[in-house]
C-alpha cells in the first residue's frame, strides 16, 4: 500500500502487523477506521499471510475514534487463525490485548455459546491475548 500523504494536523500515521491463516477457504481482512474503509484484501487459503499495513489517515478532528478490523471467510474450518501483533497510531502503541473482540454470530458459535452456557462457564475466551490465535471470524 503507497502511503497517503495528506498534510493536516488531523492526518496520523497508522500501523497494524497481523498474520492470518485458513486452510480450507479464501477469506478477507477489512480495517475501517471510524467507518471508512482503511485497508481490504483478499487471502488465499492455505496459506499464512503476514500483513504489515502501515499508511496515513485523515481523523477529521480530535476525539474519540474506532478502528474495526473485519476477518470473514467462505466457510467455517477448524485450522484458521488471526494473530495480532502490533497497533501503532501516532506513534501510540495499543496493546492487542486490551481491544474488545466479537465474534460473528455463525451457527458454530451460537452452538459453542449455548454449550458453554449450559456448563455454567463464563465466555472469556473472546478475550485477547496478545499473540493469541483466534479462531473464529471476528470484529474487533
Amino acid at each position: 500500500m503507497t502511503e497517503n500523504k495528506k498534510s493536516n494536523r488531523f492526518t496520523l500515521k497508522n500501523y497494524i502487523a497481523i498474520s492470518t491463516f485458513n486452510a480450507e477457504s479464501d477469506h478477507n481482512i477489512t480495517i475501517e477506521i471510524n467507518n471508512k474503509v482503511f485497508y481490504k484484501n483478499d487471502l488465499a487459503k492455505n496459506q499464512e499471510h503476514h500483513l504489515k499495513i502501515s499508511d496515513y489517515f485523515d481523523y477529521e478532528q480530535p476525539g474519540e475514534n474506532t478502528i474495526q478490523i473485519n476477518w470473514v471467510g467462505e466457510q467455517e474450518c477448524e485450522n484458521k487463525f488471526m494473530k495480532i501483533y502490533k497497533i501503532i497510531i501516532n506513534d501510540q502503541y495499543i496493546a492487542p490485548h486490551s481491544v474488545r473482540i466479537t465474534p460473528f454470530p455463525t451457527e458454530y458459535i451460537k452452538g459453542t455459546i449455548h454449550r458453554r452456557r449450559k456448563k455454567n462457564l463464563q465466555e472469556k475466551d473472546t478475550q485477547s491475548r496478545s499473540h493469541a490465535g483466534m479462531v473464529w471470524y471476528i470484529q474487533i
